[in-house]
């Protein structure tokens, strides 16, 4: 037996599993899920082993894992599209495991991370042959095919995936919220001047591009500019606003500025501490102080908690590493929207 329920309330991918495991019937069960959602899994500890994703090379959790599964067992992962590269030992044992196991159930928030070729990972889980492609290294090519329709396409076409994948998936939302907005900011020119000094310093120093971008956006994202243009937005909100940023230092020295000019129904927090909260679904908005550097299905997991008449509001600078995080941000959040919407509408034809 094989499922997916793609949802971004974890009440709803709670029913799908109970529902998944109440129908296949397997006696043993294996809950595989990232390390932060390990601490919340209550519901399901008392009937299954829980591993997180990060552990899955460890050799006693491998060993553990391989003496239960079997044609009875179920491997239950949760929110596994977060880790979407197929050349790590962890990817690996875990399509040794799916292999090993009779019934397969996959939920998450959303689809794929990253990039639309990425939604081979978690669908090799459950049937390679879903997607039609035996090797990830073959699909992410994007070579064309058939729709339905007999019109080419390319295999990456959302709603050609959503008719692929819609097979075994039931979707009931999309994470990402739909009231969105750009706040563009301006640098001054001292700024800009920093900005390209420090450009060719990092250039000359390192050959490494992701060190070099980070580092780069870190010095933009602190520019003065920025943060009193995220102030006087933030200010102007009715009601309470949730302010992201990668740096939990840029995220304290912005709430101190937020508090100083009186918007005291701000909260500003780092990615990585905003999904470790109880109240997202408290504020009427989200506030992108910056574009995620790394790591951004942490914003997917705090948009996917919101409330969905929550806003969102993408600052973006005018300088040349915004534009680039900004528009990797924007394919991936863009190509998410749009295969989500797809499965929804084959869903709902259906």
């Amino acid at each position: 037996m094989v499922r997916a329920h793609i949802s971004p309330d974890a009440a709803s991918r709670r029913r799908a599993v109970e529902g998944f495991l109440a129908a296949c019937g397997a006696r043993h069960v294996a809950y595989v899920c990232p390390e932060a959602y390990a601490a919340r899994s209550a519901w399901i500890a008392p009937h299954a082993l829980v591993v997180p994703f990060e552990r899955l090379e460890d050799r006693d959790t491998w060993l553990t894992l391989n003496a239960i599964a079997g044609p009875d067992t179920a491997l239950v992962m949760e929110c596994v599209s977060r880790y979407p590269k197929i050349t790590s030992g962890k990817f690996v044992n875990l399509q040794r495991l799916s292999k090993l196991c009779g019934h397969r159930c996959l939920v998450d928030v959303v689809p794929f991370t990253l990039g639309i070729e990425y939604i081979y990972t978690p669908y090799s889980y459950l049937d390679r042959g879903i997607l039609g492609y035996a090797h990830w290294y073959a699909f992410r090519e994007g070579n064309i095919e058939q729709d339905e329709a007999g019109n080419v396409v390319s295999s990456h076409d959302p709603v050609l995936l959503a008719r692929k994948i819609a097979q075994v998936t039931t979707c009931d939302g999309s994470a990402l919220l739909a009231s969105r907005a750009v706040l563009p900011v301006d640098a001054d020119a001292s700024e800009h001047a920093g900005y390209a000094e420090r450009k060719a310093a990092l250039f000359a120093e390192h050959t490494n591009p992701t060190k070099i971008v980070t580092r780069l956006a870190d010095h933009a994202h602190a520019f003065k500019s920025r943060t009193a243009a995220v102030v006087d937005h933030v200010r102007r909100l009715p009601g309470r606003a949730l302010v992201l940023t990668n740096l939990g230092s840029y995220a304290d020295r912005l709430g101190k500025a937020l508090t100083k000019a009186g918007a005291r129904d701000a909260v500003a927090t780092s990615f990585s501490l905003a999904v470790e909260r109880n109240d997202l679904g408290a504020f009427d908005h989200l506030v992108y102080a910056e574009a995620p550097i790394v790591k951004s299905y942490l914003a997917l997991d705090v948009e996917g908690a919101m409330r969905r008449d929550a806003t969102v509001t993408d600052v973006r600078g005018d300088t040349r590493v915004d534009s680039f995080l900004h528009d990797r941000w924007s394919r991936e959040t863009g190509g998410i929207e749009a295969l989500t919407a797809a499965l929804m509408g084959v869903r709902h034809a259906a």
